[in-house]
């Protein structure tokens, strides 16, 4: 990426961040995609930035800033709204980290930490936006499909696999994890109809 690239980028990132602040999730969404539309070679196989909807984007993007899940709700408030921005960034840019995002100057810890519940702003507004899709196709039962790995916690291993009624489905991220990256266990459909699909 040349010099005038990356101001290009940096200016719509300033923009996007701005129209975050204020809440105008539409307006951030289409600076985003016009920005990858003029692009060469823009993020995200099949994807016509150029005629990009948005409307999924923009109802997680309230979810992020409106909605937190039981697992971060510890939180202050004027923290949480930074990492919300942070999140909304992430999530809009297709980062894996919201650490370019994050205010100048926090320590070490606080900013891996704001880093951890930006990811699990993000995660929850996936799990609500899943589980709003699940309702509108008719899914009645779900399973918790953890990662079986060496940093799943206890309590996530404890869930992993577990059925329930989509109603009675636990929030994710899960809010007794303690897994070091945070949850990510996810539902999966398990209604029959699913299975042999």
């Amino acid at each position: 990426m040349d010099k005038a690239d990356r101001e290009n980028k940096e200016i719509a990132e300033r923009t996007v961040y701005n129209l975050l602040e204020r809440q105008d999730f539409l307006g951030a969404v289409h600076v985003m995609a016009q920005y990858e539309a003029s692009q060469e070679y823009p993020r995200g196989v099949g994807i016509d930035w150029g005629n990009y909807d948005g409307a999924l984007m923009v109802e997680a993007l309230k979810t992020i800033f409106n909605s937190t899940p039981v697992i971060i709700n510890i939180i202050e408030e004027n923290q949480l709204n930074q990492i919300r921005l942070a999140a909304g960034m992430m999530r809009l840019w297709g980062a894996r980290t919201a650490q370019r995002w994050m205010p100048e100057g926090i320590d070490t810890a606080t900013l891996d930490a704001w880093n951890d519940a930006s990811r699990m702003l993000d995660f929850h507004a996936s799990h609500l936006g899943r589980m709003q899709m699940f309702k509108e196709v008719g899914v009645r039962n779900v399973e918790v499909s953890g990662i079986a790995d060496d940093r799943q916690c206890p309590e996530c291993k404890r869930i992993d696999g577990k059925r329930f009624k989509l109603e009675d489905a636990p929030e994710l991220p899960y809010a007794k994890c303690t897994c070091k990256m945070g949850c990510r266990c996810l539902l999966i459909p398990e209604d029959k109809f699913w299975r042999n699909s």
